[in-house]
């Protein structure tokens, strides 16, 4: 079975909270029905879930990381048509041309961010 973890950003403070600062109580199907966050602000958190990968050196992938392949960067999201975890393609050129990768390549890439803390590698604002 996969590992599920989950952690969260609180746009307030500007703050990551990683492993037991973030709670999460899933029901036997594995659907979510509750999140506490210690320490946090009565602002609403930004769930992000564990994608089931590491990149080569053995970081977790989560949803909204940034990682870098040869020249290109990526973005690790949840592709709700195919219902399966891809890199999609935000800056650079791949070898194919493909606008999205499967996520099965993050084990030879490395991540070097997220779309939350670090939002001028993609050029846009966190939120």
């Amino acid at each position: 079975m996969r590992e599920t973890k989950y952690r969260a950003w609180n746009p307030v403070s500007k703050v990551m909270h990683y492993g037991k600062d973030v709670s999460i109580t899933q029901s036997r199907y594995g659907v979510v029905e509750s999140l506490v966050m210690y320490q946090a602000e009565d602002v609403d958190q930004v769930l992000m879930q564990y994608a089931g990968r590491k990149d080569k050196n053995e970081k977790d992938g989560y949803d909204g990381d940034l990682a870098s392949l040869g020249d290109a960067l990526y973005l690790i999201t949840w592709d709700n048509e195919y219902a399966c975890w891809q890199m999609k393609r935000v800056r650079g050129s791949h070898a194919l041309g493909m606008p999205s990768i499967p996520l099965h390549n993050l084990s030879k890439s490395e991540i070097i961010g997220n779309v939350k803390e670090n939002p001028e590698l993609i050029g846009s604002r966190s939120e």
